[in-house]
């Protein structure tokens, strides 16, 4: 996984994306969140929440893939984009609902 600078993160300045970085690494790392029997509770800043009234996943899939459907032929279209998922049934269900 990397984290994008420059052109392609938008409005996104490099302190922000440093800041995410830090804060992913901190999660890794075991340093937040309260430890009870191997399970941790991690408190997510606000400004990293998706907040909308429609469906979340849709929201997350149509940003990282903007009009997914009209460039499944374009080529490099996904060299630079993921959305991590914990199974390729996962997957495998976003690729049915948002690209056939």
């Amino acid at each position: 996984m990397r984290l994008m600078t420059g052109s392609k993160c938008g409005d996104t300045s490099n302190d922000e994306i440093a800041q995410f970085a830090d804060w992913i690494l901190k999660i890794g790392d075991g340093n937040i969140g309260i430890s009870e029997d191997g399970l941790s509770e991690i408190e997510i800043p606000e400004e990293n929440l998706i907040l909308t009234d429609d469906d979340p996943v849709e929201t997350i899939v149509h940003s990282i893939y903007p009009y997914v459907a009209e460039n499944l032929d374009t080529p490099n279209y996904f060299d630079d984009r993921a959305i991590l998922a914990p199974t390729h049934k996962e997957v495998g269900v976003l690729m049915i609902k948002y690209c056939l």
